[in-house]
């Protein structure tokens, strides 16, 4: 096995690049940037980002079927 010289990249980077328009993750991180990259995002509900307080531009789900409303 040999270290690959891979270029690290973020979620939001890969996003933009991919030309997704959103984002459903449980990683307060990863949604708050992809929201700084224009890529509307969602915070799926974790019992370790629940204490987490969130720009107003990124939503908290709870289920599967409540993200439906917003697609």
């Amino acid at each position: 096995y040999s270290k690959l010289d891979i270029p690290k990249r973020t979620k939001g980077e890969i996003g933009i690049e991919l030309c997704i328009d959103a984002l459903i993750d449980d990683h307060v991180d990863y949604v708050t940037e992809c929201q700084d990259c224009g890529i509307k995002s969602y915070l799926f509900e974790a019992v370790w980002n629940k204490q987490k307080k969130l720009p107003k531009e990124i939503v908290r789900i709870r289920s599967w079927s409540e993200i439906d409303k917003y697609f």
